[in-house]
């Protein structure tokens, strides 16, 4: 008795999750299509819009005489003779500050070999003057050792004679 109550209380609950699962199919079926119809307005729109901006184009030619034509090509080709000067002189200036860098990190080269130059002249001056305090130190060390010695022999032959 318990397994048949059991038993229907999962097929119920089964049963409701399949049909919240067709609900929300359902709804995603609808939101997909409503996705599709504004796409396609908004094609629509914009291929409309297009034509429009076409026609109104082509009314524009037609309405420039020819006088007014050649005066519009003369400003473009004016604005494209000035505007080359324009590039011509900004790729010049260009140019410049790319020499002028290259100038600079030379002579930032430069300075920095000569440093290290200065650095290393000095270092060797110290490492040079370590060396003969090295040097001087171990002379006296030797000498203070022959006197020692000197003494002790002094002392020794003292010693022996009496």
């Amino acid at each position: 008795m318990f397994h048949r109550a059991l038993s229907g209380a999962y097929r119920r609950w089964s049963d409701t999750i399949e049909e919240r699962k067709a609900q929300l199919s359902e709804e995603e079926r609808r939101q997909q299509l409503m996705k599709r119809i504004l796409s396609k307005m908004f094609q629509k729109t914009l291929s409309t819009a297009l034509e429009c901006w076409c026609e109104r184009v082509h009314e524009r030619k037609a309405e420039l005489s020819e006088e007014e034509r050649k005066q519009q090509l003369l400003r473009r080709i004016l604005s494209k003779m000035f505007n080359k000067a324009l590039s011509g002189a900004f790729e010049r200036w260009c140019e410049e500050i790319e020499e002028r860098k290259a100038e600079e990190a030379r002579k930032q080269a430069l300075m920095k070999r000569i440093t290290m130059r200065m650095m290393n002249k000095c270092l060797c001056t110290c490492l040079d003057a370590w060396a003969e305090h090295v040097r001087e130190e171990v002379e006296k060390r030797a000498r203070m050792k022959r006197i020692v010695g000197r003494m002790l022999g002094k002392c020794l032959s003292v010693a022996f004679e009496r």
